[in-house]
């Protein structure tokens, strides 16, 4: 029996324990006492309460020293409740005592993986694999976190076969977990045994196609296509895509000259009357002109699915009252050269109709399906590249675009194209002439305090014109006090003392009322400012009237990646996006390396317009005193209609935690924080839930943007669904 099939089973008994439907054995008063916490432990796990039940394991295991079963339940508990110290202290305990234990490594690579020592988490993990090279666990780790697991007989292929061949039971237990709601949250696992890497879509593509469409209604759809722009292997690659469509609802209109393509398309035309071919500037015929239109980008080609997807999507969007232009995914691959079919080997991502992101992300020539009632500005495109952009990002602006998140065209080729940093454009327009005043907040830390100021002086396009407002917090320490009086002697920064009780919300709010500029900025001590005139990026972000909120890229010191804005919808919260991948990274579909809208951004970084933050009542003082105020604010935003924005032109890098300590690494302040999160749920209900900008082929078992696998396409239409409303970011209070 597999470790996952026992882990399901187990916990299903507890859950039956709990409702009675079958019972646990009962100890007596002349059981020892170790034996009645292991109990009482148990008990705990299973009703979810892993916090107290590491309590219990933890005064077993001081009974039972010689117990390594008892120290790895004691890291398991610890490790759910997100004290990934207690837990990889309870593992390295259990290995001394059992270091051939495969289990143990897992779990202990996994603990350094989730405090975001993913560079720690290979040893153990290796460890593991080598010890068991039978199991599956091991390697998916590896391979998720980017390591290879190649070994003698044990390549990383041969590895992902054996996963791949394992669907068949993950189906079954799918089945299984919708049929124990409970158990689903508490096993990811299963979910991941049908996931691949981001980075190995064409894994993903050899074991799954895409979903079907559902069957829709309505007529033929008509392809607009340059013939003369398409080189001539995609051109074959378009007609025998239309010729293996499972939808034969198509209208292909080719825009020829006089050449070898035209005879081509001619030839064409007389096996099938659907092809049309159309002389540059001729318009197309009447009896196909009124319906909807694909402007297919150059050298593109079709999904045998596409015009099913297409429709349904149509359909969709017509139950919605919503007439606006589709675009969607691509996949890139090239020909087989003995079949002649398509082989995928990645995809490109959409933008998600985000105006920001439409400008700089790599999908210039994306295709167009254009409803009727948007001829009039489409007609001029033909499927040329800057053309298409421009409409798209036309369409963006005005919310007239829709995104339907299924890779239904082809191009050939190897890789994704290039994507373009913000940086790249309007680097060097005249920004407003804005000030800022920075609030910073400051605990006996003056080596990184200093340092952080002068940054920001240094690196300012007009260093006079922001304000720098330190709190210090209750600080002892005589350097810091040399520190401070040293600071306070420069022009535009201001020193606050406070010794009340630490609440980052309110000791904010009062530094904020030491100001006057429209802009604010809430910023940890513990960071370096690395962007030269980041006060013009930030400026220039608020340009637009709508932007209520703007975070910038935050990096570790050893360059990997700690913010790249955060994301609503994983795993029940809300979660940083690229946490320890390289700082060169630009994430899926260059997300992380783009301005766009996002959830939130965090209080580390968070700048924002006095007025709204006057207007909304601030941070949170009462129920979200440290944690969570940030994420409260960027919803209370998003609640009046304003925009919370990640703009990576502003980097920054930041030692988490420096000042105050991690809050996972205390119990209790872990358990404030699952406070603060009841609050949030509370509070915003299923805001916590839905991200606008979260591709549905993302899974949310383990890190975001690690594993991918295909959806229902209900879930795909659903998406479209929420890109088409143009207040798919507002959110609304619920309590």
């Amino acid at each position: 029996m597999t470790g996952l099939m026992k882990d399901l089973i187990g916990h299903l008994l507890g859950r039956l324990s709990a409702r009675g439907i079958v019972s646990r054995p009962k100890l007596g008063s002349d059981k020892p006492e170790s034996a009645i916490l292991i109990e009482e432990a148990d008990g705990l796990r299973d009703a979810g309460r892993v916090a107290e039940a590491a309590g219990y394991y933890g005064r077993a295991l001081a009974l039972s020293p010689e117990r390594a079963d008892l120290a790895v339940q004691l890291g398991n508990m610890r490790k759910d409740s997100g004290d990934w110290a207690g837990a990889e202290t309870a593992y390295r305990y259990a290995l001394e005592r059992r270091p051939d234990d495969a289990d143990t490594w897992l779990q202990l690579g996994r603990a350094l993986k989730l405090a975001g020592r993913r560079a720690e988490a290979e040893a153990p993990l290796r460890r593991a694999f080598a010890i068991d090279p039978t199991g599956d666990d091991a390697a998916l780790e590896l391979v998720a976190l980017g390591f290879e697991t190649d070994g003698p007989g044990n390549a990383s292929d041969l590895r992902w076969k054996r996963m791949v061949s394992a669907q068949e039971m993950a189906v079954e237990l799918t089945a299984l977990r919708q049929r124990i709601d409970d158990v689903l949250a508490r096993l990811p696992a299963i979910a991941t045994l049908s996931a691949v890497p981001f980075h190995r879509y064409d894994i993903l593509r050899q074991v799954q196609d895409l979903p079907a469409p559902p069957a829709s209604p309505g007529g033929p759809i008509v392809l607009l296509v340059d013939a003369e722009a398409a080189t001539a292997e995609a051109f074959v690659a378009l007609l025998a895509s239309l010729r293996a469509q499972r939808d034969e609802r198509w209208h292909l209109v080719a825009c020829v000259g006089s050449g070898m393509r035209a005879e081509a398309v001619a030839r064409a035309a007389e096996l099938d009357p659907r092809i049309v071919g159309l002389a540059s500037g001729a318009p197309i015929p009447s009896k196909i002109a009124g319906g909807w239109k694909l402007h297919l980008a150059h050298s593109r080609f079709l999904h045998p699915e596409a015009v099913g997807w297409l429709i349904a999507a149509r359909e969709r969007l017509a139950q919605l009252g919503r007439p606006v232009a589709i675009y969607c995914d691509e996949e890139f691959g090239e020909l087989d050269a003995a079949s002649g079919q398509f082989v995928p080997k990645g995809i490109a991502l959409g933008a998600g109709c985000d105006p920001l992101f439409e400008a700089v992300c790599p999908s210039a020539g994306r295709s167009l399906f254009v409803p009727p009632v948007l001829d009039a500005i489409a007609d001029s495109v033909r499927g040329g590249t800057e053309e298409l952009h421009t409409l798209r990002l036309q369409l963006a602006r005005e919310g007239k675009l829709a995104y339907l998140p299924v890779p239904i065209v082809r191009r050939l080729g190897k890789t994704e194209l290039p994507w373009v940093r913000s940086g790249d454009r309007g680097m060097h327009d005249d920004p407003p002439a804005d000030r800022i005043d920075v609030m910073i907040l400051s605990r006996d830390n003056p080596q990184d305090l200093v340092p952080f100021v002068d940054s920001l002086v240094r690196l300012a396009s007009r260093p006079q014109d922001v304000s720098i407002h330190v709190v210090d917090h209750a600080s002892v320490r005589p350097d810091t006090k040399a520190a401070l009086e040293s600071l306070a002697v420069r022009p535009n920064v201001h020193i606050q003392r406070s010794d009340a009780a630490f609440n980052w919300a309110r000791l904010n709010a009062q530094a904020a009322l030491g100001g006057t500029a429209c802009l604010l900025v809430f910023a940890n001590d513990d960071m370096r400012m690395s962007t030269a005139r980041w006060d013009d990026a930030l400026r220039r972000a608020f340009a637009d009237p709508l932007v209520g909120v703007v975070g910038g890229r935050l990096l570790y010191p050893d360059g990997t990646i700690q913010h790249a804005g955060a994301i609503a919808g994983w795993r029940g919260s809300v979660a940083n996006e690229g946490v320890g991948q390289p700082g060169s990274e630009a994430g899926p579909g260059g997300r992380w390396a783009a301005p766009r809208e996002c959830a939130a951004v965090i209080g580390a970084f968070l700048a924002t317009r006095r007025t709204l933050f006057t207007e909304i009542g601030g941070f949170d003082q009462v129920e979200l005193p440290i944690s969570l105020s940030d994420t409260d604010y960027c919803f209370k935003v998003r609640a009046q209609g304003y925009k919370v924005v990640y703009q990576p032109e502003i980097e920054l890098v930041h030692h988490e935690g420096k000042t105050r300590g991690r809050d996972h690494e205390h119990p209790e302040k872990a358990a404030r924080q699952q406070a603060e999160l009841a609050v949030m749920r509370r509070r915003w209900g299923r805001g916590l839930d839905i991200d606008p900008s979260v591709h549905p082929l993302f899974l949310d078992e383990i890190e975001p943007f690690c594993l991918i696998r295909f959806p229902s396409a209900e879930r795909l239409l659903d998406h479209l669904s929420l890109s088409a409303d143009p207040s798919r970011w507002r959110l609304e209070r619920v309590a």
